[in-house]
């Protein structure tokens, strides 16, 4: 199980959504490195994917090189004094994260040794730069012979596969052999393991990035792109990792970003001149979601969920109902389900909280009894063993349930599933189960529990709309939202929008569900039809 720490923003500046930072000052990254003549790698990269992100980029260049996808040919190395003056000026602008790449000289990497434990506990990020894309090496051999004294001042190391196997110095052929080489990086001071799967196997449709933690490992696994403009990928990673962390983003939202900015930064990549170009920088990623799997595992099972919209989602709905989701109350007892089931609610949540034993299960049973005689589609909260046991319509499950819960049993049932996410990390998980629908929040504050994460705001919101629109999984949104906002959020493109005190707590629960139950339908019909208008202009 991992440790659900692991999975929590770091501080009040984190999000989880598009907009990574606004208003009149942003956040900085420090990255130390070399600078490329040609502009394809190196320093010039990394601002070029910080600037992307909104993320301030100050610099301490080790080493001027001359260069280009012909070869090195020149590399006129920083001198320590150099380098501790870039530095103190650069850390005038306070930078939130460091990315350290070229590291020239054993003398530059002592000074390292020296300079960055100074620096407030910065989470710095090391992508290590052995050779060029040339082949020809960049640093004094020296310093791969010495670079464990750097680790345990890193949060990450992210070497590619070439680079983990020199600096480990084990051969690496299987992913047992890759989890040997983290361990070596975990045993010399790294908490974090990131190893770049791109010079894999080149026959396999997949890239396989694996991440290590002591508590955790994960891979991520992007579709092999042919675009043979893809200098820098490596500074485009971990620049866009230190990124992510200076604004606030822990580290597994981190890393499934800046994945997602590489693959999206892949596709986009242009030629130069007719020759060999860099990735491009795109922003903060609008697609590209990875393939989420426990490592040591050959795959994450796929389930295959049953539908909750669509003429496969097991209900006489009308047509209306079957397209989406619509008004989703959260509720807590079987009297609040014979209050609003009977108003033509299509969806509605039953989250129990304050039963046990005999009488949760009476509670329960009753309940499936009641939407059933109604064809509402009635999820249970948590209790997944009771809703199998009792032949529920569908589950709902947090992301600390999801923790424990058994898919495969919920998926052998026929249940449908709906899981809860907050942040990047979770849903690539979340994708990787394939639930019959996605919840995302919180959407605003909320009261209903404790919140550890920033809201998404609707242009938070927005982002998600978007960018799960490829996944085919109807988005619930969820967290604060009421009749003052709700119909900005049915504007987002959700299939559904869970509301709990805004119902709970009217004057009028049951006027206040008929009102928003009709502004909701109203606005997708609206957008049913604009889809459809389209869909029409399209085939003409």
């Amino acid at each position: 199980m991992m440790d659900k720490k692991l999975h929590r923003p770091l501080n009040s500046r984190a999000q989880s959504h598009a907009a990574p930072h606004s208003g009149p000052s942003r956040p900085a990254v420090l990255c130390i490195g070399g600078s490329d003549s040609s502009g394809l790698a190196g320093l010039q990269a990394d601002a070029r994917f910080c600037e992307a992100l909104n993320v301030h980029c100050c610099q301490v260049i080790t080493a001027v090189t001359a260069q280009n996808n012909n070869g090195v040919y020149a590399s006129s190395i920083s001198s320590i004094a150099d380098c501790q003056a870039q530095l103190d000026a650069a850390l005038s602008l306070k930078p939130q994260a460091i990315k350290v790449g070229l590291i020239a000289s054993i003398e530059q990497l002592n000074w390292l040794c020296e300079a960055l434990p100074k620096i407030n506990s910065l989470p710095v990020i090391f992508d290590p730069v052995t050779i060029a894309s040339s082949g020809q090496p960049l640093a004094d051999s020296n310093v791969n012979k010495h670079i464990a004294k750097l680790l345990p001042h890193c949060e990450l190391i992210s070497p590619n596969l070439l680079e983990a196997a020199e600096l480990s110095q084990l051969a690496i052929t299987t992913e047992k052999d890759i989890q040997k080489t983290a361990d070596v990086f975990h045993e010399l001071g790294a908490p974090w393991v990131y190893i770049k799967g791109g010079h894999g196997d080149e026959q396999s449709s997949l890239i396989t990035d694996i991440i290590s933690h002591e508590k955790h490992s994960f891979a991520l696994e992007q579709p092999r792109q042919s675009n043979t403009n893809n200098r820098g990928t490596g500074c485009a990673l971990a620049s866009s990792i230190a990124a992510c962390l200076a604004l606030g983003y822990d580290m597994v939202d981190a890393l499934v970003i800046a994945n997602m900015v590489l693959a999206e930064s892949i596709q986009n990549a242009e030629a130069v001149n007719e020759q060999k170009g860099p990735v491009k920088a795109c922003g903060f990623p609008k697609s590209h979601w990875p393939h989420y799997r426990e490592f040591h595992k050959n795959e994450t099972t796929a389930f295959d969920f049953p539908d909750c919209i669509g003429d496969n989602c097991g209900k006489d709905l009308d047509t209306q109902n079957k397209q989406n989701l619509g008004l989703y109350p959260v509720i807590d007892s079987y009297e609040w389900l014979e209050r609003l089931i009977p108003l033509g609610i299509s969806t509605i949540q039953l989250r129990i909280k304050n039963l046990e034993d005999s009488a949760l299960k009476e509670e329960i049973k009753k309940s499936i009894e009641l939407a059933a005689q109604y064809q509402c589609r009635l999820f249970i909260n948590d209790h997944w063993q009771l809703a199998i046991e009792l032949g529920a319509y569908g589950i709902h499950l947090g992301q600390e349930d999801a923790e424990t819960a058994d898919f495969q049993a919920i998926a052998s049932s026929g249940l449908r599933l709906g899981i809860s996410n907050h942040t990047h990390f979770e849903l690539a998980r979340c994708l990787a189960i394939n639930p019959s629908y996605i919840a995302c929040g919180p959407v605003f504050a909320t009261d209903s529990k404790e919140m550890p994460w920033i809201p998404h705001g609707i242009a938070g919101l927005q982002y998600w709309c978007a960018t799960l629109a490829q996944q085919a999984r109807p988005l619930v949104a969820i967290g604060g939202i009421n009749e003052s906002n709700i119909a900005d959020v049915a504007q987002c493109g959700t299939s559904g929008i869970a509301l709990i005190s805004a119902i709970s707590k009217a004057k009028n629960p049951e006027a206040a569900c008929k009102q928003l139950q009709k502004l909701i339908d109203s606005i997708q019909s609206q957008a049913s039809d604009s889809r459809l208008t389209l869909d029409q202009q399209l085939t003409q």
